[in-house]
């Protein structure tokens, strides 16, 4: 069986995890909320697709987190980060808010949530057992590799008169 990819809100929960410290894991949680399913479907490749893009609220959660022990203003800046390098349609699709709540727990403790929307285009690329079928070619889930130049050594311009 495919090993499943990842949302952009899963990657996020990855990456902050590993910027709490370990007494803290097993007090945070991520889940989505709130999906939408956009029929934004197109070819992007020879062999990859663009099926739909997701749009979801991602909810990361900590719980009872002492105010001592956990710096909010570095793990916001953590997410802030994060978001910025690795989500590319949050510019374009002005997404730049993050919200966050807190529920005060007690005198040195408080719950912590943020809610971050994303969208994110679901793409799969042809594979000849693939589960998911498009105008009669199969394919799997999976990202679309995108090749760039790196490095351009000459370019011809041609011009119609």
């Amino acid at each position: 069986m495919a090993t499943l990819n990842k949302l952009l809100y899963q990657k996020l929960a990855e990456y902050i995890k590993t910027k709490l410290p370990k007494s803290y894991h097993s007090k945070f949680y991520a889940w989505f909320n709130g999906v939408s399913i956009i029929d934004q479907g197109k070819n992007i490749t020879d062999d990859g697709i663009e099926l739909y893009h997701l749009k979801y609220e991602g909810i990361l959660w900590l719980d009872e987190i002492a105010f001592e022990q956990l710096n909010l203003l570095e793990l916001i800046f953590h997410i802030n980060d994060w978001l910025e390098h690795n989500d590319p349609l949050r510019e374009i699709l002005d997404m730049g808010e993050v919200d966050f709540t807190t529920q005060i727990v007690d005198d040195k403790s408080a719950n912590v949530s943020f809610t971050i929307d994303f969208q994110e285009p679901i793409t799969a690329v042809k594979l000849d057992d693939g589960n998911i079928v498009v105008d009669g070619e199969r394919y799997q889930l999976a990202p679309v590799p995108i090749y760039v130049a790196e490095h351009l050594q000459s370019i011809e311009v041609v011009r119609d008169v």
